[in-house]
């Protein structure tokens, strides 16, 4: 989301056993856009994806707590 937002990271991860990483800073996240927007395409598409579930969970959980409409 902070690729989008240009705001702080709102989460961090751990690993549970030996990892390899990549990171993409904005730059070369905005470079990719430029270059190779296709790519970039996919990129979005996947994080607009996470932030769809992630939202529909919400929602779902705040729906709980919610008493019945009528």
């Amino acid at each position: 989301m902070a690729l989008i937002d240009k705001l702080t990271r709102s989460a961090s991860v751990r690993a549970c056993t030996t990892s390899g990483l990549i990171v993409l800073t904005r730059k070369g996240f905005e470079m990719i856009l430029k270059l190779h927007p296709e790519i970039g395409i996919k990129i979005l598409k996947g994080i607009a994806s996470l932030l769809s579930i992630n939202l529909r969970k919400t929602s779902d959980k705040l729906a709980e707590f919610m008493p019945p409409l009528a």
